[in-house]
C-alpha cells in the first residue's frame, strides 16, 4: 500500500521541472513547478552531502512518504536510482512489530505490575508471533507447536473453571454491596416543578374576544346551558314533530260499493 503511494509520487515527479534558484554553501535551493506553468512553485532545498533534501510541502514530515518535488529533484541530480535510507521510515517496514512495539510492550511490563485484559493479550500475542515464525519453518516444528497449542488451551480451560468456581463460592465486596442496595426500599417521589421559559399564561391580560370565546353558548330557545344550540335544541324539535303532525291530513279509508252498471 505505502509502495503504491511512493509509485504515484514518482511518476507525478515527471510533470514538474527542477531549476537551481540558488546556492548557499553546501545546499542548493530549487524551485519546482508543473511543466509550462509559472505557478504554483515549490521550493526545495538540497544537501549534496548529506544527500538530504527539504520540500517546503513537507510531505515527508507530515506523512512520511517523499514527496514529487523532492523526487523530480533527485532525478535532475540523478539520485533517484538509490533512495537514500533516511527516506525509508521504520513505521513502513516489514518488522516492525518486532522491533517497535515489542519494547514498548516491555517497558509497560516492568513499569505496571498489575496489567489490564489488553495490555497482557498484546504481549502474549508479540511472544507468540516468534513462536510462530520458528513453528512454521519446518512440518516437525509445525506438529509439535500445534499439539502443544492444544495441551496448553486445555490446561488454560481448568485453571479457568477453577477460578470460576471459587467467584461462586465466596462472592467478593461488590456482589455484596448490590444485593444490600437491591433490599433497601425506594421511594419514588415527584420531580422538583420547573417554570417553564416565558411570561405565565395566568399573568398575561386576554382580549375580550378571547374571553367571549370561553363562554358558553346558550340556546335562545329554552334558555338553558346544556352544550347545544337552537338548531339542535330538543325542546324545538319536540315542538316541531307536534306541529308537523298537526298540519298533516288524515286521511281515512272510504270503502265504497262498486256500481255495476248493466247495459
Amino acid at each position: 500500500m505505502m509502495f503504491m503511494k511512493f509509485q504515484e509520487e514518482l511518476f507525478c515527479s515527471k510533470k514538474y521541472k527542477a531549476s537551481k534558484y540558488r546556492e548557499e554553501g553546501v545546499k542548493k535551493i530549487y524551485n519546482v513547478v508543473v511543466h509550462g506553468k509559472e505557478s504554483p512553485f515549490y521550493k526545495v532545498s538540497l544537501d549534496i552531502v548529506e544527500t538530504k533534501a527539504i520540500c517546503t510541502c513537507h510531505m515527508f514530515e507530515f506523512v512520511g512518504i517523499i514527496c514529487r518535488h523532492i523526487l523530480a529533484v533527485f532525478v535532475k541530480k540523478y539520485l533517484v536510482h538509490f533512495l537514500p535510507s533516511y527516506y525509508i521510515l521504520e513505521r513502513w517496514i516489514i518488522n516492525v512489530k518486532k522491533r517497535i512495539v515489542h519494547n514498548i510492550s516491555s517497558d509497560i511490563v516492568q513499569a505496571e505490575p498489575q496489567l489490564s485484559s489488553t495490555m497482557m493479550g498484546n504481549s502474549l500475542m508479540l511472544q507468540f508471533l516468534k513462536v510462530v515464525e520458528v513453528g512454521s519453518q519446518l512440518e516437525k516444528q509445525y506438529k509439535h507447536l500445534g499439539q502443544t497449542l492444544r495441551k496448553v488451551h486445555e490446561e488454560l480451560l481448568a485453571i479457568q473453571d477453577v477460578y470460576d468456581v471459587d467467584d461462586l463460592e465466596s462472592p467478593d465486596n461488590t456482589t455484596l454491596n448490590n444485593q444490600v442496595l437491591l433490599n433497601l426500599p425506594i421511594t419514588l417521589r415527584d420531580p422538583p416543578h420547573v417554570p417553564s421559559k416565558g411570561r405565565p399564561k395566568t399573568l398575561r391580560q386576554k382580549h375580550p374576544k378571547e374571553k367571549q370565546l370561553t363562554k358558553k353558548r346558550k340556546c335562545i330557545i329554552c334558555k338553558k346551558k346544556r352544550g347545544h344550540v337552537r338548531t339542535n335544541c330538543p325542546t324545538h324539535k319536540h315542538s316541531g314533530d307536534d306541529a308537523n303532525t298537526s298540519l298533516t291530513p288524515q286521511w281515512e279509508p272510504v270503502h265504497q260499493q262498486s256500481q255495476i252498471e248493466v247495459i
